[in-house]
């Protein structure tokens, strides 16, 4: 708020006029009394009046106006995307339902009923889907083995992996800070070096000021002798 309060102030000194020419003629205090230092770092400003402070709020709540609508105050956060299983799941939970029950009918390994006993193509099938069925275990059990053996390594590199991309956009923000601290300290040097050139502008143009005021106000003291003398003027007879 503090830096919008200077750019206006600053806006406003510059686009103004200085002074009108009776407050020049009469003095350049007003206008050393309007004078301001141009500034844009927030260490650089004076402090702000209830006034200031007003009219600042005044231009924020005008920006946000053209911006569009504001957030709502304590607003929820966006809900994030899931898929319509774990939606479904979410939803079951909310209503307090049970879970249902895990559906194993894929893993069984069942004989033909009553009625295909005598069958052998319902015995090859189950014989088929049994081999299958050890074969997926076979498969689930090396697995098993494989991560009890060699996933808390590939977890331990995965976190190092993690920890080396952090660190390293860790060390780009810190350069970044350092690179605008370097900015802002430049910009504070380069303040404080134009800060006597611009007051003596300022000085000079309070001068001109006083001076353009003082020259109107003694072409406006000819203009009332001149209409002063016109009508002796008239008298005079013409000349042969």
């Amino acid at each position: 708020m503090s830096a919008l309060a200077t750019v206006d102030r600053d806006a406003g000194a510059l686009g103004a006029p200085r002074a009108p020419a009776a407050a020049a003629a009469a003095g350049g205090d007003a206008l050393r009394a309007r004078a301001h230092l141009l500034d844009a770092l927030s260490y650089a400003e004076p402090a702000m009046g209830a006034a200031e402070e007003r009219a600042v709020a005044a231009l924020v709540e005008a920006e946000m106006a053209r911006g569009g609508p504001r957030p709502r105050a304590g607003a929820a956060a966006r809900e994030p995307r899931v898929s319509e299983a774990v939606a479904a799941e979410l939803a079951r939970v909310a209503r307090g339902e049970p879970a249902a029950p895990l559906d194993v009918a894929r893993y069984a390994c069942e004989a033909p009923g009553a009625a295909l006993g005598g069958d052998p193509r319902a015995w090859r099938g189950a014989l088929d889907n049994a081999r299958a069925q050890l074969s997926h275990q076979a498969a689930r059990v090396v697995n098993l083995e494989l991560a009890e053996a060699l996933g808390p390594a590939a977890w331990a590199r995965h976190a190092a992996d993690l920890a080396r991309v952090r660190d390293g956009y860790a060390a780009v923000a810190a350069a970044a800070a350092r690179d605008v601290e370097r900015v802002n300290l430049a910009r504070r040097a380069h303040q404080g070096d134009m800060e006597p050139r611009i007051a003596r502008a300022e000085r000079a143009a309070d001068a001109a000021a006083t001076r353009v005021g003082e020259l109107e106000s003694a072409v406006a003291a000819l203009k009332a002798q001149v209409a002063a003398l016109e009508p002796k003027a008239a008298e005079v007879p013409p000349s042969v």
